[in-house]
């Protein structure tokens, strides 16, 4: 092999090193970005619960204190941009307090007493 032959196997050997290299990298930074994606949307996913477990602690409060409150104006959260809602239906003995922010809902069950709402056991919960 020539002198000048070598040199062009060393560089071309160099350039296929230097692809893979670049290949590598391209893939691990797509991999790095969609794992941040995942990350964002799990982080917007937890702050809609707390927004919604939020409204329907204070709904909560609010139904113990008298059964047939009629308005949760004062629970909603209140963001321009975000859908924000929180119900009381009554149902003879039972009454249903749903709280829902964006994609999140919560329900909770209590039982009516003598025109007093009370917490039937366990938390709320996602139907």
């Amino acid at each position: 092999m020539k002198r000048n032959e070598s040199g062009a196997a060393l560089l071309l050997l160099v350039v296929s090193l230097i692809s893979v290299m670049l290949m590598f990298t391209a893939t691990a930074y797509k991999m790095q970005f969609y794992q941040l994606k995942q990350v964002h949307q799990l982080s917007q996913a937890k702050l809609h619960y707390w927004r919604a477990a939020g409204q329907l602690e204070c709904a909560l409060a609010l139904v113990q204190e008298n059964s047939f409150v009629s308005s949760f104006e004062l629970c909603r959260v209140r963001d321009t941009e975000k859908v924000s809602e929180v119900r009381w239906v009554v149902n003879g003995q039972q009454g249903i307090l749903t709280s829902r922010f964006e994609s999140v809902t919560l329900t909770q069950t209590l039982r009516i007493q003598r025109g007093q709402a009370s917490l039937i056991s366990g938390g709320y919960y996602e139907p």
